[in-house]
């Protein structure tokens, strides 16, 4: 076995000439908080503008979804859009399908891996290059809802 020396993005290697990326190294955490109360009765295909992001943002793992017993939504998907529309293929990229009819915290960002951890925004909503400016965060119901309850985001991410 060799021993190694390995320097994460967040530390400058030594013999390199680039800097260590800002947002990687020194960034600023920064956090969107967006509640919503549902009536009985809300139909599928309901849309939830969660909040705005900047493209070359990073989501983190410490961002919490709230649910108060939204009875009947077995299906709720939280992804990325740009200008009010779900970007690319990538609509889910967060949550795809998560049930949320019951009163619990769940994970917002459920449908990264662990190699998406590190990715920027852009990435994440499946764009080959950074678009700039701001990516919105939209939630889509996938099935209709059969009592009131109530749901928070909080989605912090770092720039």
């Amino acid at each position: 076995m060799a021993v190694k020396t390995y320097y994460g993005d967040g530390y400058k290697d030594p013999s390199s000439v680039l800097a260590v990326n800002a947002i990687k190294a020194e960034a600023t955490v920064k956090n969107i908080y967006s509640k919503f109360i549902f009536a009985s009765g809300d139909s599928s295909t309901t849309t939830l503008f969660v909040g705005q992001v900047p493209s070359n943002a990073r989501l983190l793992r410490s961002s919490t979804l709230k649910t108060w017993g939204v009875a009947g939504l077995t299906s709720f998907s939280l992804g990325f859009g740009k200008n009010g529309a779900v970007v690319n293929s990538k609509g889910a990229a967060l949550m795809s399908a998560v049930d949320i009819a019951s009163a619990a915290s769940k994970d917002p960002l459920a449908a990264l891996t662990a190699g998406d951890i590190g990715k920027f925004a852009w990435q994440l909503a499946g764009y080959s290059a950074d678009p700039g400016g701001m990516l919105d965060i939209i939630g889509t119901t996938g099935a209709d809802t059969s009592g009131a309850g109530t749901i928070e985001f909080e989605i912090n991410y770092a720039k």
